[in-house]
């Protein structure tokens, strides 16, 4: 048949297998089935500044569909993990899991999502699993510094990655009482920090062998730290000379008959 009429027939079997297809999807979305996303975590103790492995799982609960598709998303603290895809997440493996490696950064207990995508076959699902992440240990050390009546002392901090709170830095005398303590302005990671001012052994005062003091406050992520006690030789400033004045008097008679021999000579 040709004509008019066949191209309105063929139309309508073409309208048909559309509304055929269409039915078909529709019916396919409608008998996803529920999936499952295991989430765990390694190691399950760690400390600040360590790596940390997350490994999702998604399983399906039919048998006879297909391995999950679709993507994780992982969070820590309910935040999107940056270095896991961030919002945009992980694609999942030909076996149906992903694995997040990154590092730990707050301590105390770590709450971790898993959060996966769906597909075709599956709905979506939420795995949840925590850890305890322990502060991190840091190493002080120190260098004296000064030239025996002016005292000062450098710390070296170290362990850590970007470590906040404050040094103090505290002298004894050879009495062993505590003549100066003071703090730097703030920590800011690893490093080297210097006595905002040093400690000047007074005229009058002991000599012998001062002692330093020096600790670290720590912070919420870094574990406090203490150095090893550093001695250091002191001795009192020594004292300003003033001159007698007779020996002002002679100076200023000395320096007038050279006045005078000057003008004495300009004049000829």
């Amino acid at each position: 048949m040709t004509g008019p009429s066949s191209i309105v027939i063929r139309s309508l079997q073409a309208l048909a297998v559309l509304s055929i297809l269409l039915t078909f999807a529709l019916n396919a979305k409608a008998t996803q089935v529920n999936s499952t996303t295991d989430l765990t975590v390694s190691p399950t103790l760690s400390t600040v500044d360590s790596t940390v492995e997350l490994t999702a799982a998604v399983l399906g609960n039919t048998l006879g569909l297909p391995v999950p598709t679709g993507s994780v998303v992982f969070t820590d603290q309910g935040l999107d993990i940056s270095s896991c895809g961030g919002a945009s997440g992980l694609t999942l493996s030909g076996t149906g899991t992903v694995n997040c490696i990154f590092t730990a950064a707050l301590a105390g207990t770590n709450n971790f999502e898993a959060s996966y995508s769906g597909d075709l076959a599956y709905l979506p699902s939420v795995g949840s699993s925590s850890m305890l992440v322990a502060p991190e240990t840091t190493t002080l050390t120190t260098s004296v510094g000064g030239n025996g009546y002016l005292l000062t002392d450098t710390a070296f901090l170290s362990g850590g990655l970007d470590e906040t709170g404050t040094i103090t830095f505290s002298l004894l005398d050879p009495d062993g009482t505590q003549v100066f303590s003071v703090q730097n302005d703030g920590v800011r990671g690893n490093g080297a920090y210097v006595t905002p001012i040093g400690y000047t052994v007074p005229n009058g005062g002991l000599a012998g062998t001062y002692q330093w003091n020096v600790s670290y406050s720590g912070d919420g992520n870094y574990l406090p730290a203490t150095a090893s006690v550093e001695d250091v030789q002191g001795f009192p400033e020594p004292a300003t000379q003033v001159p007698e004045p007779s020996s002002l008097l002679l100076l200023g008679s000395a320096l007038a008959g050279c006045a005078q021999m000057i003008r004495r000579g300009i004049n000829r």
